[in-house]
């Protein structure tokens, strides 16, 4: 194996550094061990043979740095740092005050905060979902992006092909968190071909190298997602994750065990594994953010809704409501449309109220309320509530679409009467 593979596991010679307040006083998501590390790699570790990519910077802690490392080696290489820079209030402004509302775009408060580090620095704004790189070879790929299954199929679609077999380095800042459990399956299910090469003590970034070409014919065949690994498959790799792994690490591993049994696996199971999750010291925010899986449950339900399957619909959002303490409408407005469909038209107009009583704006229960009204043959309460819905409706294609149906059909009834 080359020089990259370690001889001795786990070594973290970067807890060693001393970082500049240019890198220090920013405002972070990123551990103090997780910079230092970001600087030793480039410091330490980068060539120059290939770029170096920097996925999801946010307000510019792992760009700077990553930057400071390359400042450190008198490199005039540049971190090529891609980010939405769209402004999300409900979990940014926690870690830093802006005011801004969401959707703004923070581009110019990145730009202010690595102004230190700006030739070494080339931010641009970028939706990774609509991407594909044409750097030439990757060095070192920082991700801080893979934020569902879908961008983390995307990331190796746009990049993947660029990282250079037993060179590059692929890491993972959000490896170890329970909310992206989908990368340890990933990348421990392939051993032939990801290797571990570094981790931090403190946080949650692990270091990957690729031991063969990601797209050849031994690489990534096909898109990952829930569906890819049964509970079963998850649990022989989340339990040889933790029989291995440090004992100060386990935590978070099993944090990820129950949460994929919360998605698929037998609830009698996740029962169990939510006591050892408690036994461990989690937190009770901790443990609603791991027990909050009803924005991967839903999509599912919805398919098997558009496929006719009400039935299969219907217990995904029984098993939604079931994993968590809070009753999310999008998971109540599926449980409503599905029990419609299937005919219990009682406990749908319960689901449905539910939804309406902690938003009585919501677009689709308030459609699915017409649809019951058209039903009813109460034309004008049909057609009343589908142009209000209209009037609020802010343009999204398929809401669009059903309300128009709906209206079309009410008025159909009324002129005819």
């Amino acid at each position: 194996m080359n020089e990259l593979m370690p001889s001795v596991f786990p070594v973290r010679p970067w807890k060693q550094l001393n970082l500049p307040r240019a890198v220090t006083r920013m405002k972070s998501m990123l551990s103090s061990e997780e910079k230092q590390y970001l600087t030793w790699v480039t410091a330490e570790k980068f060539a120059g043979w290939g770029a170096v990519v920097d996925l999801g910077p946010w307000l510019g802690s792992s760009s700077a740095a990553l930057a400071e490392g390359l400042k450190r080696r008198g490199a005039s290489a540049k971190i090529h740092s891609f980010d939405l820079f769209r402004w999300e209030p409900s979990y940014m402004e926690r870690v830093m005050e802006t005011g801004l509302p969401r959707g703004a775009d923070f581009l110019p408060i990145f730009l202010q905060e690595t102004a230190d580090y700006a030739p070494w620095i080339d931010a641009r704004k970028q939706d990774l979902m609509q991407y594909s790189w044409d750097g030439g070879p990757i060095e070192i790929l920082f991700v801080d992006a893979a934020k569902s299954w879908d961008l983390a199929n995307a990331i190796f679609r746009a990049f993947g092909p660029f990282l250079q077999a037993e060179r590059s380095r692929i890491i993972l800042q959000d490896f170890r968190y329970h909310e992206t459990h989908w990368l340890p399956l990933i990348f421990d299910s392939r051993p032939d071909l990801w290797a571990e090469i570094e981790d931090v003590d403190e946080g949650h970034t692990v270091t990957f190298v690729p031991l063969k070409s990601l797209s050849g014919p031994d690489g990534i065949q096909a898109d990952y997602s829930e569906e890819t690994f049964s509970f079963e498959a998850a649990e022989r790799v989340f339990r040889d994750r933790i029989d291995r792994e440090e004992p100060t690490k386990r935590r978070y591993f099993l944090r990820m065990l129950y949460r994929k049994c919360l998605i698929d696996g037998p609830m009698e199971k996740a029962q169990g594994l939510r006591e050892q999750v408690l036994a461990e010291g989690t937190t009770a925010g901790e443990m609603a953010s791991i027990e909050a899986v009803d924005h991967l449950l839903v999509p599912r339900g919805w398919r098997a809704f558009d496929a006719g399957a009400y039935e299969a619909a219907i217990a995904i959002a029984q098993r939604a409501l079931s994993a968590s303490n809070h009753r999310s409408v999008h998971t109540l407005t599926l449980l409503g449309f599905s029990l419609y469909r299937s005919g219990d038209r009682v406990a749908a107009r319960r689901a449905i109220d539910e939804v309406l009583l902690q938003n009585p704006h919501h677009s689709s229960a308030r459609l699915l309320r017409a649809e019951w009204a058209l039903a009813e043959a109460r034309w004008r309460d049909a057609e009343q509530e589908t142009l209000a819905v209209m009037e609020q409706c802010d343009g999204e294609e398929k809401t669009m679409a059903y309300a128009q149906h709906l209206l079309s059909e009410a008025r159909k009834h009324s002129a005819i009467l």
